[in-house]
């Protein structure tokens, strides 16, 4: 690969990323389950890890979140001279780019 070549890299919602946060959000209702606590405390805390699981679903396994991270470029920075640059494009469209090193 050339000194001035990007590298491109698409990101896609990923099902095992889903299963893996399924299963560790599940251990831990287990976990609340298992203690023994009030029951207005259990409900707290399985509501809390439920919203917990829901917005690590849309954020990090589905993409649903409109700031999720959609495209990786490493590469040539811009024209002002910077050796390597990163840039994520997220789901909403928008770029967020920062300079490297350089090396």
């Amino acid at each position: 690969m050339q000194r001035n070549q990007a590298i491109d890299i698409v990101l896609r919602p990923s099902r095992q990323l889903a299963v893996l946060l399924v299963i560790a959000h599940l251990a831990a209702v287990a976990v609340v389950w298992s203690l023994g606590l009030a029951l207005w405390l259990h409900i707290i805390l399985k509501l809390t890890i439920a919203a917990s699981l829901g917005w690590a679903l849309l954020k990090n396994g589905w993409f649903g979140y409109s700031r999720a991270p959609v495209a990786l470029r490493i590469g040539p920075g811009d024209k002002s001279g910077e050796p390597d640059a990163i840039e994520v494009r997220l789901r909403n469209g928008k770029n967020s780019a920062r300079p490297g090193r350089g090396g």
